[in-house]
């Protein structure tokens, strides 16, 4: 029972510790890996989901839609080489499309009406008009995009006369609209008239248009709808979508009903949590917000992704295949490579590897998760170091504004502490228009106490201007008589004179000599104020300002202005990061390096909606970047990125995994010193073992190994050394029996012989002799003792006395085995019990005849000339060493000239094959036949490699005797 509980504990950790371990470990690797790789390949598809809804996203509102459709195909037209024609196909394919829901208006290039092509023909000199107008907002938005067309006063006089036709909500700060490109602009909303709601007009090279569009076209989702067709059509793997959250209608959804819920469940999750990307069951699925009812969305089927257990068990299957193919490799050469065997030192290192491998691969499983993690933390860090980098670069933005006001307060207060109330001299005023041309507003311009203009710069005014100027002559008259003289209205208090005119004013004032942004209406103006004149009011003197300093940018053109020379001012302290700044407008990219990718300019936009956007492996010019970028908050009109380069973080990266391979290899070559150290103990009596086996075979008896240990090396060194003591002695014994034997070789008058012993150890039991007999004869003795070794060498030794004491007194072949029987028997009587077969010939070596006694030894052979044919010649008798006193007869034979008579021991007859098949007499006899040659030497060499072939090892002494009686002409 102990020993079964033994062996079921160890078959239980071999099978624990090199299966199920070694798979567990790999299994983990794999699981991690495939993970790893699906992470990659879904972070991949959800960005490729992401860029899918950008177009969506820009033309999902109706009048950005029509104003894309319109410009994208009038564009093309008028740029053809037959813009007339064109001009009419596109006109003719949009009426077809939305049949009496578009009216156009054409012109050609010098204003003249297309009546053909127009819907409307009256109001000539209306659209006349309109056709100079969209000329000159064109040639002024080609000067300057950011400019308000509010302040146009062209525009602003021709308004009244176009609102007539066009619309009564016409309004000139939106005529640029659709002048913008792409889905920058809009068509304009003119009128409340079911078949005039929105225009759209297009100024070209060779021919000019206006168009209205009808209002049922709106609210239909007809560009969501058409973008989403096209898209899904040409599309295999992402698809297309939009769910209208009040009405919970969709469309571009699957067709199934299981799928469509799955995604409006994920819709519904996307709306409480506001999670854009989301993995249901069945999709990888990204939403987006673009307007209150309205959610698009990008989705994909997460069935083509890999599955990581599914993929670690094909893994596997593999490996155990190659496995299958590789062991069934070494089992059929285990079986042609027999003899092949590791030494033992390559057997430990075998062991070392598989020992050490399993807490390698564990190693291996961690190191590659730390890794990964490592990497997202550098990441990580790196973004949340870039949001820091740009919140400083947005906090510190206005610091502009603070260094113009500054220049400019120190200007004018110096000079109104240097003349008071008076008027500067002119030398002064030019200065400061000097100071102002430096700054380089957007506008400027200085009102005296009468409200004239001293100067002014900049080309357009905004459509407040006169409002602005009604606020600083309220300043003046405010500042300069009822702050310094009583009121004659008997208002004595602070208090008593502020009305709510006067708390606009106030706020005016307290504004002064600072950049704040202003607004009046729907305008916004980033302006500066300063009294110039008296109004030091630290000084207690009663000065009076004699006039009124504004300064204003439009903020979009003021950031326009100054952003390069703050990212040229912070360019050293954000490296190794490049900064760069999107215009939300007309989406410029400013950056002191070009940045020309698309890519950027997506993400950018992206962050107007989400605030924040991270990205890895933005490709800028062939090198990766981490993209970071943030909403602007000074920088209002702005999207503030940083690119860092990536090349950075993989340096990292690979310098910790060098640190660590090198710490690694340091450990392991400690380790191999170890194992070296304590390996050589083990070794060092392998080796010397290894070294006495080497001398062993060259027969080197006299060494001797020189190494001592009280463990079982120790012990099994001095029995080898023991071993090759008694190797010495039998290495004597064995050549004191090779020298009983007689010549391998023997020639006389027609008798040829040869003779060879193989013993199965250094000392047998096989013999032979033979000595010359008076008239021409020979004696030959075989024999073959029983059993192998010593024992039976000294019964040989003794078989070759009686042969020696009987070639002296030679009587007959059975008077030499009855002589050898007695000594066998004597033995006996001393409790050596040996018995031996033996034969003995008396031979004529001329004439061939023989005279033959057996004694239970196998039966001789006789082969005729050529090898034509061979026989056994059976004659019986007890073994010497048999209590039989019955004679051994003898039998009286010849051999002819040509024969071959063969003598042999059961070595060969008794030899197995591998399936167990004994080689036996039938098959000795045809081997004899086979085999014959001309030389006996090579005739027995035949013999012996068919033996060799037959057998699997040879497991018996082997002897032979070849006798030959030559024919007289040979």
């Amino acid at each position: 029972m102990t020993e079964v509980l033994r062996k079921l504990t160890l078959l239980l950790a071999r099978v624990t510790f090199g299966l199920l371990l070694p798979v567990w470990l790999l299994w983990l690797m794999l699981i991690n890996h495939y993970q790893f790789q699906r992470d990659v390949a879904v972070d991949k598809s959800y960005d490729q989901l992401a860029q899918s809804l950008d177009r969506l996203e820009n033309y999902h509102t109706d009048r950005v839609f029509f104003h894309a459709l319109f410009q994208k195909n009038f564009a093309r037209a008028d740029n053809s080489s037959e813009p007339a024609e064109q001009l009419e196909k596109k006109v003719n394919a949009l009426r077809r499309m939305f049949p009496n829901k578009l009216k156009f208006v054409v012109w050609n290039n010098e204003g003249v009406i297309n009546k053909h092509l127009t819907d409307e023909t009256r109001f000539q000199y209306i659209l006349k008009t309109m056709f100079t107008t969209i000329h000159e907002l064109k040639s002024l938005f080609a000067r300057g995009s950011a400019t308000d067309p509010s302040g146009l006063g062209f525009v602003a006089e021709k308004l009244t006369l176009l609102r007539s036709y066009f619309g009564q909500f016409m309004l000139q700060k939106l005529m640029f609209e659709p002048l913008k490109p792409e889905y920058l602009g809009r068509c304009m909303f003119v009128s409340t008239e079911k078949d005039k709601m929105l225009l759209w007009f297009y100024p070209g090279q060779n021919f000019s248009l206006s168009c209205f569009v009808d209002s049922s076209l709106l609210d239909k989702n007809i560009g969501p709808r058409l973008l989403i067709t096209r898209f899904n059509a040409r599309s295999q793997l992402v698809k297309l979508a939009f769910l209208q959250t009040i009405t919970s209608h969709n469309f571009g959804l699957p067709a199934g009903s299981a799928d469509k819920a799955e995604i409006e469940i994920e819709a519904r999750k996307f709306e409480s949590y506001a999670i854009a990307s989301r993995e249901s069951k069945n999709f990888l699925v990204h939403f987006r917000q673009v307007a209150p009812g309205l959610i698009v969305t990008s989705y994909q089927s997460n069935r083509d992704f890999l599955r990581p257990d599914e993929s670690a068990v094909m893994f596997l299957l593999r490996l155990a295949k190659w496995l299958i193919v590789f062991f069934s490799l070494a089992f059929c050469l285990r079986q042609r490579y027999r003899h092949f065997a590791l030494s033992v030192q390559q057997k430990i290192m075998l062991l070392f590897l598989f020992a050490n491998g399993l807490p390698l691969m564990m190693l291996v499983s961690t190191g590659y998760e730390f890794f990964n993690e490592k990497k997202k933390d550098l990441i990580n860090a790196t973004h949340q170091e870039s949001i820091r980098i740009l919140k400083e670069f947005d906090v510190r933005f206005p610091e502009i504004t603070s260094n113009l006001a500054n220049r400019l307060n120190i200007f004018i207060d110096e000079r109104n502490r240097q003349y008071g109330s008076q008027k500067w001299p002119e030398k002064e005023v030019q200065g400061l228009q000097h100071l102002i041309s430096e700054i380089a507003p957007q506008e400027a311009v200085l009102y005296d106490t009468d409200g004239n203009e001293v100067f002014h710069f900049g080309t357009t005014l905004s459509q407040t201007e006169n409002m602005a100027k009604d606020m600083f002559m309220c300043a003046l008259d405010f500042y300069n008589a009822d702050l310094h003289k009583p009121s004659s209205k008997g208002r004595n208090s602070m208090l008593d004179k502020i009305s709510s005119t006067d708390l606009i004013l106030h706020d005016f004032l307290f504004n002064s000599g600072r950049f704040r942004i202003l607004r009046s209406g729907d305008a916004a103006r980033l302006s500066y104020i300063k009294l110039v004149g008296g109004n030091n009011l630290s000084s207690g003197e009663d000065f009076r300002a004699w006039g009124g300093l504004g300064i204003s940018w439009d903020p979009a053109v003021f950031q326009r202005a100054f952003i390069p020379k703050k990212l040229s001012e912070s360019a050293n302290e954000a490296l190794p990061r490049r900064i760069i700044v999107l215009e939300k407008q007309n989406e410029e990219i400013f950056a002191l390096q070009a940045v020309g990718s698309r890519e950027i300019k997506r993400l950018l936009k992206q962050t107007q909606s989400r605030k924040l956007v991270t990205r890895e492996n933005v490709v800028i010019d062939g090198q990766k970047y981490l993209f970071t970028s943030i909403a602007g908050n000074e920088i209002s009109e702005g999207m503030l990125a940083a690119l860092y380069p990536q090349s950075i973080i993989e340096k990292s990266i690979k310098h910790l995994q060098l640190t660590i391979l090198g710490i690694g290899l340091v450990l392991f070559f400690v380790l191999m010193q170890i194992v070296r150290f304590f390996a050589r103990r083990l070794l060092l009596p392998v080796e010397a073992l290894g070294a006495g086996i080497d001398r062993m075979r060259d027969r080197d008896f006299d060494y001797r190994i020189d190494f001592r240990s009280e463990d079982e090396f120790g012990e099994l060194i001095k029995t080898f050394n023991n071993t090759l003591s008694g190797m010495k002695e039998l290495a004597i014994g064995t050549a004191v029996q090779e020298s009983l034997l007689p010549d391998s070789t023997f020639s006389r008058f027609n008798t040829r012989l040869f003779a060879r012993s193989l013993f199965m150890s250094k000392m047998g039991g096989d013999y032979f002799d033979y000595f010359e007999l008076p008239e021409k004869r020979l004696c030959i003795f075989f024999g073959d003792v029983a059993g192998h070794g010593i024992p039976a060498a000294m019964i040989m030794a003794m078989a070759k006395a009686v042969i020696t004491a009987a070639s002296k007194n030679f009587i007959s072949p059975q008077a030499v085995l009855t002589s050898a029987n007695e000594v066998l028997l004597e033995l006996k009587k001393r409790n050596w019990r040996r018995m031996m077969t033996a034969q003995c010939f008396d031979f004529n070596l001329v004439t061939g005849e023989f005279s033959f006694a057996n004694a239970g030894h196998c039966y001789p052979a006789l082969v005729s000339s050529k090898g034509q044919a061979a026989s056994l010649l059976k004659i019986s008798g007890m073994p010497l060493g048999s209590n039989s006193r019955k004679p051994y007869g003898p039998v009286v034979g010849c051999l002819m000239p040509g024969e071959t008579l063969i003598l042999y021991t059961d070595g060969i007859v008794e030899a197995v094959n591998q399936y167990g098949e004994v080689f036996d007499y039938s098959r000795f006899l045809t081997l004899l036949q086979s085999a014959w040659a001309d030389d006996l030497e090579v005739y027995w060499q035949n013999i012996h490699e068919a033996y060799k072939t037959w057998a699997v090892s040879q497991d018996d002494d082997l002897t032979f005797l070849v006798m030959r009686l030559e024919a007289e002409d040979e």
